[in-house]
C-alpha cells in the first residue's frame, strides 16, 4: 500500500534499518535543546530516558502500522504528523500497538489507526475538560493521558493545535522545571 511515509513539509523521512528518525524543526537548528542520558535496550535498540524502563520488545515499522490501519483513517494520521511537524522536530517511537511521538525527554503523544478513527493520547500537564477527549487518566504525578478518537479533519482545530503544542513540550520536558 505504502512504501514510507510520506515526506512532511519537504522534509525527508526515511526508516532505514528501523531507526528512529527526526523531523526538522526547532531542535534541528540545536534551539532549545536539552541533553539526555538515554538508555539503549540491548534486546530490541529503543531508547529509554530511565533504566528497565517496562516495554515489550519488537521491531515494528510505522509503514506497518499505517498499512494495518482503515484506508480513511491514513489521511488522519498524516495530518496528525504534519501539525506535530509545524510545532518541531520529534522522533517517530515505533511500538507495538500504536506511533508514539518522542521528543528529547519522553514519548508525549501516540495513535493507532483503527476502524472507529485515528485513537490516541496527549500527555498533558493537567486536566482538560474538553469533547476532544474522551477519557483521562493519570499517568505520573506532573502528567495526565488524554485520550482521543478523531475521525474527520474537522476536528484538527486550534484547541486541538494548542494541546498538541502543550503535549510537545511535554515532550521536550517542560513539565519538570
Amino acid at each position: 500500500m505504502f512504501g514510507l511515509i510520506q515526506p512532511i513539509h519537504g522534509q525527508g523521512v526515511t526508516f532505514e534499518d528501523d531507526e528512529q528518525v527526526p523531523v526538522g524543526g526547532a531542535q534541528a537548528r540545536g534551539v532549545g535543546v536539552a541533553p539526555v542520558q538515554a538508555e539503549k535496550n540491548d534486546g530490541c535498540g529503543r531508547v529509554f530516558s530511565r533504566r528497565n524502563q517496562r516495554h515489550v520488545c519488537g521491531s515494528w515499522t510505522v509503514e506497518q502500522h499505517v498499512e494495518r490501519g482503515p484506508e480513511w483513517v491514513v489521511p488522519l494520521f498524516h495530518l496528525f504528523c504534519e501539525r506535530l511537524a509545524v510545532i518541531g522536530e520529534f522522533e517517530y517511537a515505533r511500538v507495538r500497538a500504536q506511533v508514539g511521538f518522542r521528543g528529547p525527554r519522553r514519548i508525549f503523544a501516540a495513535v493507532r489507526l483503527t476502524a472507529k478513527g485515528l485513537g490516541g493520547y496527549l500527555d498533558l500537564p493537567g486536566h482538560v475538560e474538553s469533547p476532544l477527549f474522551t477519557h483521562v487518566s493519570p499517568c505520573t504525578k506532573r502528567l495526565l493521558v488524554h485520550h482521543s478518537v478523531l475521525t474527520s479533519e474537522e476536528q484538527f482545530t486550534e484547541e486541538l493545535d494548542g494541546h498538541l503544542h502543550e503535549a510537545y513540550a511535554v515532550g521536550q520536558g517542560a513539565h519538570l522545571a
